[in-house]
């Protein structure tokens, strides 16, 4: 249930499309830690901003292997998602909590279903 490919099928379920799936899956470093000791180490970093405009950047995130570390890739994948949608567009980057935010809800209603 909390897997690579359960992961992959949800974001793929409306929030993300393949192309935008495999650019950042790409830009994605996966390390295995105890993501109940260690959240602060990861996120998504922008690579150099020239006047509020996103170049590129990078993914840093656990492997996935149980509820926490599955809540923190759909976070962190979100938030690269909205980086990868205005790479060169400008971003209002203290704007892009929300819609992580509501992904985890997202998921986490899902699996009460099951």
């Amino acid at each position: 249930m909390f897997d690579e490919k359960a992961f992959r099928n949800f974001m793929l379920d409306g929030i993300l499309t393949e192309e935008e799936y495999i650019f950042i899956n790409l830009r994605a470093k996966k390390i295995n830690v105890d993501t109940n000791k260690n959240l602060d180490i990861f996120g998504c970093f922008i690579k150099p901003i020239d006047s509020n405009v996103v170049i590129d950047f990078n993914l840093l995130v656990p492997i996935i292997k149980d509820l926490k570390s599955m809540l923190v890739n759909i976070h962190e994948y979100t938030h690269a998602m909205l980086l990868y949608r205005h790479i060169n567009n400008g971003l209002e980057l203290d704007k892009t909590e929300k819609i992580p935010r509501a992904n985890e809800e997202k998921y986490l209603k899902k699996i009460k279903t099951i």
